[in-house]
């Protein structure tokens, strides 16, 4: 297996790729804090998994990364992880917009592929804030949307049932990124209460830490997601200080 070992860095110049080629070795793990700067990418490209134990920091306009795992010639096994322990992430990849326009913002990238069963490459649109999500699309059967929180959030405010109330159809990966301080306090009437509404047929939601989380409603309240319908799969996912409550003593889950 391969490792980054080296110190903390920038790279100038142009854009980096570590790739582990199939007869070299299976997996990748970082070791150390990266740090990806204007019109630099970064791209993690491994046969089997990827290992992301330190930050992944971007910032800069046309900055982005790619991770690719169970490439040619490797297993259909393979993961892409952020070391999730007990006392959270040891690693992230953060985007820092900071600086940035709009336009300058939106050319920041991450794209991130699944070589097995020949997947494709996906681009992620980025989630910088909780609004944000609110008014992004939840997608279709036909047209699952794929979607990243690009840093930590803490939120300020309460909100109602739900950040999105549509019925979602994608992935949505954390990065190993937390939302902090979030309230969804849905009420007496409210059912399916959650960041989600509902879920369908193979939404995926991974790599994303919760912490001092409250929801409230009348039944099917989840700090996720209100209600799953049809093959709804979490991975890597960790929660601290979450409280929910729902009026109707009914269905009531942590998550979900």
């Amino acid at each position: 297996d391969a490792k980054v070992t080296a110190g903390r860095q920038a790279y100038f110049g142009g854009n980096v790729t570590v790739d582990i080629p199939a007869p070299t070795a299976n997996n990748f793990t970082t070791h150390t804090t990266l740090d990806i700067g204007a019109n630099k990418g970064l791209t993690l490209h491994a046969r089997g998994s990827l290992a992301i134990n330190n930050a992944i920091n971007v910032s800069g306009a046309n900055a982005g990364v790619t991770l690719a795992y169970n490439m040619v010639g490797g297993s259909d096994t393979g993961a892409y992880s952020f070391g999730l322990s007990a006392s959270g992430f040891a690693g992230r990849i953060s985007y820092n917009a900071s600086g940035l326009t709009t336009a300058d913002a939106a050319t920041q990238t991450l794209s991130i592929q699944n070589g097995a069963s020949n997947g494709v490459a996906r681009s992620y649109t980025l989630i910088r804030s909780l609004d944000q999500l609110a008014a992004a699309s939840a997608g279709t059967s036909a047209a699952p949307v794929y979607y990243a929180l690009a840093s930590d959030v803490t939120e300020t405010a309460a909100r109602g049932a739900n950040v999105n109330a549509g019925n979602f159809f994608g992935t949505f990966t954390g990065l190993g990124n937390t939302v902090t301080d979030l309230r969804l306090l849905g009420g007496t009437s409210a059912s399916q209460t959650g960041i989600y509404k509902t879920t369908d047929n193979g939404t995926v939601i991974r790599d994303l830490g919760l912490s001092n989380t409250t929801v409230t409603g009348h039944y099917l309240t989840g700090a996720l997601v209100g209600q799953a319908y049809n093959n709804l799969t979490f991975a890597n996912l960790y929660g601290t200080g979450l409280s929910g409550r729902a009026d109707n003593n009914a269905f009531t889950g942590g998550l979900v």
